[in-house]
């Protein structure tokens, strides 16, 4: 599933302590960095992390289906861009850059608008039907009987990621289009934009 829906947290595929974490570690260590803290040296430079993570790109994205925990919508390995995100800032906090639990599937372009924010919901954390969909527009706003801090924090994560933009919207009513004039099948749909395919559920606009 994708972050506008939760998504379930998977175990570490195997090998990645090997491949990613304890590199990771051994490199800081050898090179003077922090364990700890934020990635800076001692004289206040940032530190451009060995970036280890990529050894498990192939994994993150078959553990979660290919579908980026931010936007929802699938990311083609050939014509995609696929990152792994890093929900704590690698940058604020170093000993957890390289640990598995960490990391989000995510297409570079919403790593890129996330950056450092640490107010954005979690994808792991959310609740079902946080972020309510129209089916005629493709916008998405917060579910309005969200408690206030929560609706707050949701409209705060829309407005980071821009997940109302003209491109998720338009994306957005491409997948339900096609799936209303049966282009595409519901199980297609769900592999490839598992929150479209949850809202088409909970509104009752199955075909």
């Amino acid at each position: 599933m994708g972050f506008v829906i939760p998504v379930q947290q998977r175990r570490a595929p195997k090998g990645f302590n090997e491949k990613v974490y304890r590199p990771g570690r051994r490199w800081l260590r050898e090179n003077g960095h922090p364990l700890q803290g934020p990635a800076m040296t001692r004289d206040g430079r940032p530190i451009e992390l060995r970036p280890f993570w990529r050894e498990c790109l192939d994994n993150l994205h078959k553990r979660y289906g290919g579908v980026c925990a931010y936007v929802s919508i699938y990311i083609d390995p050939v014509t995609g861009s696929r990152t792994a995100d890093h929900f704590i800032a690698k940058s604020s906090a170093v000993e957890h850059a390289y640990r598995w639990y960490n990391l989000r599937l995510a297409c570079s372009k919403l790593n890129g608008r996330k950056g450092i924010f640490d107010d954005l919901l979690d994808p792991f954390q959310i609740q079902p039907e946080t972020f309510h969909l129209n089916l005629l527009t493709g916008a998405i706003s917060p579910n309005p009987t969200l408690p206030q801090p929560v609706k707050d924090q949701a409209q705060t994560t829309i407005a980071r990621l821009g997940l109302d933009d003209p491109d998720c919207r338009l994306r957005r009513l491409a997948y339900f289009d096609d799936y209303r004039r049966k282009d595409i099948s519901e199980k297609y749909l769900k592999a490839h934009c598992p929150f479209v395919w949850h809202e088409v559920h909970r509104q009752g606009m199955t075909v």
